[in-house]
């Protein structure tokens, strides 16, 4: 297991180096392409209609991405909502069929015998 999490970390910073040296090549290549068509638009309209034009498309690109942004926030608090709510439910269904099993046994006892089951569980789970 110990084996396992070192290559996963290990992996998952040769990726966050690479992707971020990927970024680096993209962004520069993103901006390079901004200035080729602010001078090519520059050149044909006019250096002030061409940095007009430039913002306008920026703010419109700068807007989508904050709707997407918005918009999958709402989906993954949605997501987030729907599987406390299950859990809640599972829950719930638990307890009502421990309790009807166990009848009259107070609640700090079924917590004991919960945790008692919980660390038995860890310890099998360490020792494999």
């Amino acid at each position: 297991m110990k084996s396992d999490v070192a290559t996963t970390v290990k992996r998952t910073k040769r990726q966050v180096i690479l992707y971020s040296v990927l970024c680096l090549f993209a962004l520069t290549t993103y901006v390079l392409a901004i200035v080729a068509a602010i001078t090519y638009a520059a050149i044909h309209l006019g250096a002030f209609e061409a940095i007009l034009i430039a913002t306008a498309i920026s703010a419109a690109t700068s807007l989508l991405v904050v709707a997407i942004i918005a918009i999958l926030n709402y989906r993954d608090k949605k997501t987030r909502r729907k599987v406390l709510y299950n859990t809640v439910a599972v829950a719930q269904m638990g307890a009502d069929s421990v309790s009807s099993v166990t009848g009259s046994m107070n609640l700090k006892k079924l917590f004991m015998v919960a945790a008692a089951a919980f660390a038995a569980t860890k310890l099998s789970q360490m020792r494999k």
